[in-house]
């Protein structure tokens, strides 16, 4: 049963503030896809500005938009429908209604979500986007994964609807990539750039050398929650970016790891991670060796798989992962 807050409905429909963003003209091109591109997916971990590069693109195309927070209560059909119709209220004419969700519904989700979709933009006063954030708050086999898979084809063009997560697009969703209808945008297209790392540093009142900026995105990867932290940090120390350069890690960036990173895994991914991080690379047998996991291999081939601060390479020794210079 939904419990229709209307405190809830407010928090799950409001968009993040963005000011300060450096536009990002080539990643928003690449969104843009063909003309008939009517879903965007970002999937990235956490830090890498997914919920950022949305709102901005939003802002920089001039989409009038519904912005839907997901989170681990979403997980039924009547929530999702309830809060979604809320969010699009004031984007809809007068007089039209969404098809109200009922038990009747339950067994034959699909129908129903294509119906809902298909009347949801039509009712549209003009093109729209809608935003599905932190998809990832969800479980593999929850509905709502089964509502977007029939209801994302009836999204029209010139409107779009983009979904961000940790995770990559489920294979159920394949066609919708190989149509041209869906969009995907990665942790690597998400890598703050040298020239957008030295915008983001003049928006933040600061600016650092030609060689501290190198130094930052060396370390980084790329990672933007990591380079504005270690902007901001180069700002309460002594300005040269000597800090910024050092082998140890500032405990800012730290703090951000252990917090929002690491405690996040589940105790097998932590106990490997750990035992494996003092090597610049690793094979899954040397992981197996050193952390005693029988499932060292399906943890790195998955953290891998959504480019979780591990990379995969395939060379003359077979496959190497590689961890994150800040996470090793």
């Amino acid at each position: 049963m939904v419990k229709r807050s209307s405190t809830t409905a407010f928090a799950k429909s409001t968009r993040p503030e963005i000011a300060g963003v450096v536009a990002r003209e080539a990643l928003f091109a690449r969104i843009d896809g063909l003309v008939s591109r009517t879903v965007v997916w970002i999937s990235a971990p956490p830090g890498f500005g997914k919920t950022t590069l949305a709102a901005s693109y939003l802002e920089a195309r001039n989409y009038r938009w519904a912005w839907y927070q997901v989170d681990p209560d979403d997980d039924d059909g009547e929530t999702f429908f309830h809060y979604v119709a809320h969010a699009v209220r004031k984007l809809r004419r007068a007089g039209d209604e969404l098809p109200a969700y009922g038990p009747e519904h339950r067994d034959n989700l699909a129908a129903f979500s294509r119906r809902f979709f298909r009347t949801l933009f039509a009712s549209a006063d003009g093109p729209m986007a809608l935003v599905l954030d932190n998809l990832h708050e969800l479980d593999a086999d929850s509905p709502l994964l089964q509502i977007l898979e029939a209801g994302l084809p009836q999204v029209p063009r010139q409107s779009c609807v983009i979904v961000t997560s940790r995770a990559a697009p489920p294979v159920s969703f394949a066609r919708l990539q190989a149509s041209g209808q869906m969009v995907c945008a990665g942790a690597d297209d998400l890598k703050i750039t040298a020239a957008e790392l030295a915008a983001m540093a003049g928006l933040r009142g600061n600016a650092p050398s030609a060689e501290a900026l190198a130094q930052m995105q060396q370390r980084a990867d790329g990672w933007a929650a990591a380079l504005v932290l270690l902007i901001e940090h180069r700002k309460l120390t002594d300005g040269t970016g000597t800090a910024a350069a050092a082998d140890e890690t500032p405990k800012v960036v730290f703090d951000y790891l252990a917090g929002e990173i690491f405690e996040r895994f589940d105790p097998p991914t932590q106990r490997l991670l750990l035992q494996i991080a003092c090597l610049p690379r690793v094979t899954i047998e040397i992981a197996r060796a050193l952390s005693g996991e029988d499932g060292a291999a399906r943890v790195l081939f998955n953290l891998a798989h959504n480019d979780y601060f591990v990379r995969e390479l395939v060379g003359p020794e077979g496959r190497v992962f590689v961890l994150h210079r800040l996470l090793r």
